[in-house]
């Protein structure tokens, strides 16, 4: 990774944090949507300060990508439910939280690896469930619609790339790196537009998902 896109990976932890901030200054005030979206931000913010924390220490990461994985999938799966008012949404992120949970326990060393089945399956998932947000703001105004952007087009990309995460040693190394320097900028999209959401809908504390 040039020094470049490692000043981006920096920046979009830093937005990151900001948001979780941001957000953080209505959570008392806000529907339950908000509050779900806050701790998802809250807790992207520790996974990201904790792998970067084991980066400079020299130690394997990998294994956050998992933790991460699970906990993408639990609270976007909640922020959506909410969104949708859909039962469906919380069987079949129930399902597959389960199926995940039996691929660990029958495999550990998923943890040393990037387990692509249960990275792509989940943000297909939710891929899922942004299609049918934007669905329904085609006849009704609806909140979160900036954000909803954002998650389309991250997830969308990083499931792309990260579906093939073990396939690494088989791409050229240039080849690789590419794709983890664009799933950067992708996020670094998804925090901007992030951003976005609140200056545009919740800093003055005029509006409530």
């Amino acid at each position: 990774m040039t020094r470049f896109f490692k000043n981006l990976s920096y920046l979009a932890t830093i937005i990151l944090i900001i948001n979780a901030l941001l957000f953080l200054k209505n959570f008392a005030k806000e529907s339950k949507a908000f509050k779900i979206f806050t701790l998802y931000l809250i807790a992207m913010s520790l996974t990201q300060l904790g792998m970067i924390l084991l980066v400079i220490l020299g130690k394997p990461n990998i294994f956050i990508a998992s933790i991460y994985t699970v906990i993408q999938l639990v609270l976007l799966s909640l922020f959506y439910g909410e969104l949708i008012s859909k039962k469906i949404i919380y069987i079949l992120s129930g399902a597959l939280l389960a199926f995940i949970t039996v691929q660990y326990i029958l495999d550990p060393s998923l943890f040393s690896r990037y387990n692509s089945i249960a990275i792509s399956l989940s943000q297909a998932l939710i891929i899922g469930y942004c299609v049918v947000y934007f669905y329904r703001s085609i006849s009704a105004k609806t909140p979160f619609i900036i954000v909803n952007v954002g998650v389309f087009v991250y997830l969308i990309c990083s499931t792309l790339i990260f579906a093939s995460g073990n396939l690494q040693y088989e791409l050229s190394q240039d080849s690789y790196i590419l794709l983890l320097n664009l799933n950067i900028v992708f996020y670094l999209i998804f925090q901007t537009l992030i951003m976005v959401e609140w200056f545009q809908n919740y800093r003055s504390l005029k509006h409530s998902a």
